[in-house]
């Protein structure tokens, strides 16, 4: 896990009074992705996830500006998140202060659509979606790389056959990865 600060938009306080302390968590996002964190329908916090060379995802810690006092409960809500991608907020979105260092955790990816291998050619049926894709990727870039089986007409394929494809989600292109004799 990187160490990386995450872009704020307002500057951290330095160290909070006695008995109370700064709520904190890690942002995992693609590189460049800005989300905006809410603490009790309050106290916003902009997050811009850092851009590093040759990595397309990258992990940042960060804190909220305003130290809470201890006994205090609080409770995240995403506020706003980026066009074509997924955010949540997986651990530590409720409790009371005070709470250890990177309790919130926040993650965010880009938006799947799935592939159909309908004979119709509809957006999704009931006829073998791609509902399990193999992510992957290496040093940097995992998560790069989408794995699926479809019978789509697409990248190659006739459409006649179930063929192996991969896509690339930085460029967006697709490319049939095996090819039967038949199709």
């Amino acid at each position: 896990m990187s160490g990386l600060q995450a872009q704020q938009t307002t500057k951290t306080i330095g160290k909070p009074a006695a008995g109370s302390s700064l709520l904190s968590g890690i942002y995992s996002a693609p590189s460049g992705s800005a989300i905006v964190l809410q603490n009790n329908a309050k106290n916003d916090l902009t997050l811009t996830a850092k851009k590093e060379e040759g990595k397309v995802y990258s992990n940042n810690t960060f804190s909220f500006t305003t130290p809470f006092p201890d006994g205090t409960k609080y409770k995240v809500t995403l506020k706003k998140a980026p066009a074509g991608q997924t955010c949540m907020i997986y651990t530590g979105i409720e409790g009371t202060m005070p709470q250890s260092a990177n309790t919130l955790r926040i993650g965010s990816d880009y938006t799947y659509d799935l592939l159909s291998r309908s004979t119709d050619n509809k957006a999704f049926s009931t006829f073998y979606e791609t509902f399990e894709p193999a992510v992957g990727g290496n040093q940097g870039e995992e998560g790069r790389y989408v794995v699926f089986i479809s019978s789509a007409n697409f990248a190659g394929s006739t459409g006649k056959h179930r063929q192996i494809f991969w896509r690339d989600r930085n460029s967006g292109i697709h490319q049939i990865n095996k090819r039967l004799c038949c199709g």
